[in-house]
């Protein structure tokens, strides 16, 4: 099989599952998601990416915009967007926490929806993303079942903004972010979610657009990619940690590619069922 190919698979956004039960066809335009929105001392950036949420339609439930301890004023110019739009909370950290982790966990405890997302200020969801992701379950109905059961390198897809969770799957796993100044957090959060067996849903839209990738400090990737690989190896996730340690050098600036990508169509049902020796 051409390894570009496989690549294209890979690289594309993805949406998991605790198990597939619906049988019913689904209303697409249903209020059905969260979008957590964090920032610091960032406003105009976090004011355009729930702009972007709010486009996306009726198919979102609610946006929860947490701002972590800012001091430039500009949690009250977010309070503003609340009175635009009902589906607006601002949730304000009193403390900057120093990293990304604390603020979307304080999202994440007041999520109601059945599936969230998290992003950052200066992230975009382009039209008709979350869309996309929702309806992504109907390709499971459908049969278009792939079982990349050596395909390992999807671990390497860390960034948040591509992908929508079941929020009762987060919840009933107790997957969270690393609290304070963590860096990289998304890489521990990743692991944990594959390190609870998820249902995975692929779709070859185009959905996120990503603020632009700041400078990596190598020392705090290495961390979390180690903390990612135990993880996995202790859920017995092998295969999944071999791919974390052979690859995490070059697993930083995938997920900046993934949201531009397009692909085949393709289920991937308890993938990591498939992985262990």
């Amino acid at each position: 099989m051409n390894p570009a190919w496989l690549l294209t698979v890979f690289r594309i956004e993805c949406l998991p599952f605790t198990r597939f039960r619906n049988t019913a066809p689904m209303d697409l335009h249903a209020p059905q998601a969260c979008a957590v929105v964090t920032g610091h001392d960032d406003a105009a950036r976090v004011r355009a990416t729930v702009r972007s949420v709010l486009a996306q339609g009726p198919a979102v439930r609610e946006v929860l915009v947490v701002d972590d301890g800012s001091t430039d004023g500009g949690a009250e110019l977010l309070a503003r967007l609340s009175s635009i739009d009902p589906r607006v909370r601002v949730l304000r950290r009193r403390v900057h926490s120093g990293g990304r982790g604390s603020p979307r966990n304080t999202g994440l405890d007041r999520v109601t929806s059945p599936y969230v997302m998290f992003l950052d200020g200066g992230d975009t969801l382009l039209p008709g993303a979350v869309r996309a992701l929702l309806g992504a379950r109907a390709e499971v109905a459908s049969g278009l079942c792939a079982r990349p059961a050596q395909r390992p390198l999807w671990v390497h897809d860390s960034v948040c903004g591509n992908k929508l969770y079941r929020t009762d799957f987060l919840h009933d796993h107790g997957i969270r972010f690393p609290e304070g100044r963590f860096a990289h957090e998304n890489v521990v959060f990743h692991a944990r979610v594959l390190a609870a067996s998820p249902d995975i849903v692929l779709v070859p839209e185009r959905v996120y657009v990503p603020r632009a990738p700041q400078t990596s400090d190598s020392g705090a990737l290495t961390e979390a990619y180690r903390l990612a690989y135990d993880i996995l190896l202790t859920a017995g996730r092998v295969e999944l940690a071999r791919a974390v340690r052979a690859g995490h050098g070059a697993a930083e600036p995938v997920p900046h590619v993934v949201s531009r990508s397009r692909g085949v169509v393709a289920v991937v049902r308890s993938v990591l069922r498939r992985l262990v020796d």
